[in-house]
């Protein structure tokens, strides 16, 4: 009785661990994102100031400031409505945060022997509301290009978001996004820059030269050469709209980078989700493949060679298989490096390969337990997927024997 009761104490600690490590999580994740909108929101009473327009007017002493215009929003009253629109946005990811977190916590206590996070990263759910929340960082970020306060403001919580997430203040890991690690972030922002940096100096440098060569047609001093541009800019009616408009063009140009980047992320989460599940239920073809070999140097070292030459030793026959490099392809990662990527002495040559030889046994004595042991039936298509992610975790994700027998006891506890 007293083990019993121990082993419901190891369990309570372990429930009250995921539900800490993950609340922390939850904490920090949602502290970061509620610094941004309390930012934001004292922002919102003094974005009027053409802080880069200044700047702009004193490094190229140009004759129009206002890079403003150049930014979204037509005004400061249509910018603060686009600000509360991002706080909106910015809701909509706490919520986002809080249902995956809570999510989590329901799944690993349901499923107390799937110790790596990754499989309900990847579950369709949470992967789901994962993707929606990155799509709502995107149009936080995109409204953040409303003035040059908003903007340095989103770059500066960037940073400080990137250093937070490469901390691993507690484990299990949930999914990090919105950092500078993310290409569609960095995308975002180079383009939408160009339309804010770039463009108002195309457009001055626009507007000057059509102030000079009104200037020349007005004394007749242009050229023929500087006729015939003039008549073929007139003459063809889109350049001459692109010219006219092109900072009225701007706040459009920014949505469509927006869109652009919501599509990409869209087709790509979709690619990656079919990629990982592709690769996790194919695993059962290398461990088929595993056991055969493992069953095969077996039979071949205890085989004796009928024939007038004389037989090979049986260690130098299980050097033969076990240094195929099929087999090295095929052997679980942590066990590749323990045993086949390092140079055997000859004095130990016999001793590592019947220790070799034993753990091979029991890693498919592992897999050949788990199916009959999650999903008896065969039948549960959920269960076969938990059973092909711990398989798929013996051969890529484990790092030593340990592990295997930790997530035998939490099965057989189950």
């Amino acid at each position: 009785m007293p083990s019993v009761k121990k082993m419901k104490n190891k369990f309570n600690l372990r429930e009250k661990s995921i539900i800490r490590s993950f609340s922390l999580q939850l904490v920090q994740k949602i502290g970061a994102w509620v610094a941004l909108g309390i930012g934001l929101i004292f922002l919102k009473g003094h974005i009027s100031r053409d802080i880069f327009g200044e700047i702009y007017q004193k490094l190229t002493k140009s004759q129009n400031p206002h890079l403003q215009e150049f930014f979204l929003g037509t005004g400061p009253a249509d910018r603060q409505k686009l600000l509360n629109y991002a706080l909106i946005f910015l809701g909509v990811i706490i919520f986002l945060n809080i249902v995956v977190v809570f999510s989590n916590i329901a799944f690993k206590l349901r499923d107390k022997y799937i110790e790596n996070n990754k499989f309900y990263i990847y579950n369709l759910w949470i992967f789901i509301l994962n993707s929606l929340a990155r799509i709502a960082s995107y149009i936080v970020l995109t409204l953040c290009f409303v003035s040059a306060q908003t903007l340095i403001l989103v770059l500066l919580f960037i940073s400080l978001y990137t250093w937070f997430s490469t901390k691993k203040l507690s484990d299990p890991n949930t999914e990090n996004f919105f950092t500078w690690q993310d290409p569609c972030v960095r995308k975002i922002i180079i383009f939408s820059t160009i339309v804010v940096l770039i463009l108002p100096f195309i457009h001055d440098r626009v507007e000057t030269a059509k102030a000079q060569v009104g200037q020349q047609s007005a004394d007749g001093s242009i050229s023929k050469l500087k006729d015939l541009i003039v008549n073929l800019i007139n003459s063809i009616p889109f350049l001459k709209v692109i010219f006219e408009s092109l900072s009225e063009l701007t706040g459009f140009i920014h949505w469509m980078i927006l869109i652009w980047y919501a599509r990409f992320v869209i087709l790509s989460r979709i690619s990656e989700y079919n990629d990982f599940w592709t690769h996790v239920n194919s695993i059962n073809a290398r461990a088929t493949d595993f056991k055969q070999f493992y069953y095969y140097q077996k039979l071949l070292s205890e085989a004796s060679v009928t024939s007038t030459k004389p037989d090979l030793p049986t260690q130098t026959k299980k050097l033969i298989i076990l240094g195929d490099y099929g087999f090295l392809q095929i052997t679980p990662a942590f066990l590749k490096n323990e045993y086949l990527e390092r140079e055997l002495k000859d004095d130990e040559k016999e001793n590592v390969l019947r220790k070799f030889s034993e753990k091979i046994r029991k890693i498919i004595e592992f897999i050949n337990f788990l199916s009959p042991r999650l999903n008896p039936t065969g039948r549960n298509e959920n269960q076969k997927k938990k059973v092909n992610f711990l398989i798929y975790c013996l051969f890529n994700e484990f790092q030593n024997f340990k592990e295997i027998k930790q997530t035998k006891k939490l099965i057989l506890r189950t």
